[in-house]
């Protein structure tokens, strides 16, 4: 599928690369999704790390979907590709990613979701 995952119908739950303190303002994909969603999300968001200031890289958080055509979002920290070391970049990087769609699949299987659509991953500042 392409276009704009924003806009899809038919599917469960969306995944959003982020950082680890949840800010969606400090993504480009979360900024958008925080620009379409509303205001909600975001604080769902801060209270989901409120007894702890920060989710740990390759961990995952849901809320819901606020605006957006989704019962929820998955949130979670994927490392960039520039942090891994140049000669195991590619297989660090490629097993860090598995781990945290993993993650994200159980989350969602957790929450009950059907369906779930995944953007780029890991390929953000």
């Amino acid at each position: 599928m392409n276009g704009d995952v924003l806009s899809f119908d038919g599917f469960d739950c969306l995944v959003s690369p982020t950082n680890e303190h949840l800010d969606l303002k400090k993504g480009g994909f979360s900024a958008a999704i925080l620009a379409r969603a509303g205001e909600k999300v975001q604080e769902e968001c801060f209270k989901a790390i409120s007894n702890r200031n920060k989710i740990e890289v390759g961990n995952c958080v849901s809320t819901t979907a606020g605006n957006l055509n989704y019962s929820l979002i998955i949130h979670t920290v994927v490392c960039p590709w520039r942090y891994f070391s140049s000669k195991y970049r590619a297989q660090d990087a490629l097993n860090h990613i598995k781990e945290v769609v993993s993650r994200c699949l159980s989350l969602a299987s957790k929450m009950k979701m059907r369906s779930i659509v995944f953007p780029a991953i890991g390929s953000g500042k």
